[in-house]
């Protein structure tokens, strides 16, 4: 739920007021260094459609648990101030394999699904995000920020912002 939460943010304030930054994305994806059969660490900017803002996630994950932690923290921007926020979610390992690493929670009313995946073939992490269950049951208040359910990001390297 807290990441629904800070994607609905981060949507906001990107349609409010990101506009302060200019993103410079680099063409490569985070650094697999830090990647084995025991452990996982990358740092990197999420990256998507409406992703705009400046933010940076460290990901840890850890074989012998089984648990992943993705650590984020956020600058939204209003005009001529701005705010920074952190958030810390949990995840718990599905498959650690040579192809693949994939931890997935799920939480909050709309029972959202967020997945981290580290692609150890094409050496990039992806976070998905979809509804587990179906919410017809819910209010119609509910429903209708469920809907916005839905992303798809990917980590990306050494990104930085401009202020304009």
């Amino acid at each position: 739920m807290k990441k629904l939460i800070i994607i609905l943010g981060l949507l906001m304030a990107s349609a409010i007021g990101q506009n302060g930054f200019t993103t410079v994305i680099p063409d490569r994806p985070v650094s697999f260094f830090q990647v084995n059969d025991s452990s996982a660490w990358v740092k990197g900017h999420w990256v998507g459609s409406d992703m705009t803002g400046p933010s940076t996630s460290l990901i840890f994950c850890e074989h012998s648990t089984k648990k992943c932690t993705d650590s984020t923290a956020n600058i939204y921007v209003s005009g001529d101030t701005f705010a920074l926020d952190s958030s810390q979610d949990d995840y718990t390992v599905e498959r650690w394999d040579k192809r693949e690493i994939v931890a997935s929670n799920v939480g909050g009313i709309c029972r959202v699904r967020d997945v981290i995946k580290f692609d150890r073939v094409q050496k990039r992490v992806y976070w998905m995000q979809t509804l587990s269950e179906p919410i017809d049951d819910l209010p119609k208040i509910n429903q209708d920020m469920c809907k916005l359910v839905g992303m798809h990001l990917e980590l990306k390297d050494s990104t930085e912002w401009r202020k304009r």
